[in-house]
């Protein structure tokens, strides 16, 4: 299943948006603003600071996707993709 979706988040990569979490970490304004990327253009590339370790990563990607209602599709080194459920 996650290869499908690969592939899809490939083949769509041109519809996708992207965002870097700045020195004020996930804010209201940034999940505001994911949510709306999402739900207008169907998803985007969020941007995560560096420094991170690969668990931190993946929990700060999940909570985003849950925090925007999205799912995240994937997740390679400081990027994470979330698109709409």
């Amino acid at each position: 299943m996650r290869k499908r979706m690969r592939a899809t988040t490939k083949s769509c990569a041109g519809e996708f948006t992207a965002l870097r979490i700045g020195k004020n970490g996930v804010t209201g304004e940034f999940i505001a603003e994911a949510k709306e990327q999402i739900e207008n253009g169907g998803g985007v590339k969020i941007k995560m600071p560096r420094g991170l370790s690969p668990q931190e990563k993946d929990n700060m990607a999940e909570d985003l996707a849950r925090q925007t209602d999205s799912i995240m599709v994937d997740r390679r080194g400081n990027i994470a993709t979330l698109r709409k459920k």
